[in-house]
């Protein structure tokens, strides 16, 4: 999953905070591997201290007690990058450019396809331009 889902998890003030927030929750009992990058949880761990980006912003130790959570859950793994990922961000770059914001998402886009995962959970459309990502909304 991407970053969008879990900040919108934690705001409350976020219109898709219950999806969101149940979903992890259901995340818990699922038998599917879910997938998290680095990246993806400190940029969770950026928005979501950040009083300028949330009007209600996590203290530091809620945002890492949320990651601990995530992390704890006998599904969960965290992605890392294997040998030749350079070549494959280059690959799925030269389909997308990736400059500015797209390039978080090239990056997980090029992780994932590393991985052979298929799936991403997200409210980011731009990952619909990755046609070997299927994008599902929870």
């Amino acid at each position: 999953m991407d970053v969008t889902i879990l900040v919108n998890a934690s705001s409350r003030a976020s219109a898709s905070h219950s999806q969101c927030a149940t979903f992890l929750k259901g995340c818990a009992h699922r038998s599917e591997v879910l997938c998290l990058a680095w990246p993806t949880l400190m940029g969770y761990l950026r928005i979501v201290t950040d009083h300028r980006l949330l009007t209600q912003p996590l203290s530091p130790c809620e945002a890492e007690a949320a990651v601990d959570g995530l992390l704890s859950l006998g599904n969960v793994r965290v992605l890392t990058e294997e040998e030749r990922f350079w070549e494959i961000y280059r690959s799925v770059a030269g389909k997308i450019p990736s400059r500015g914001k797209l390039v978080p998402d090239v990056y997980l886009a090029s992780l994932l396809k590393q991985r052979e995962v298929r799936t991403l959970y997200t409210y980011d459309k731009d990952f619909r331009a990755f046609d070997f990502l299927k994008v599902v909304e929870p």
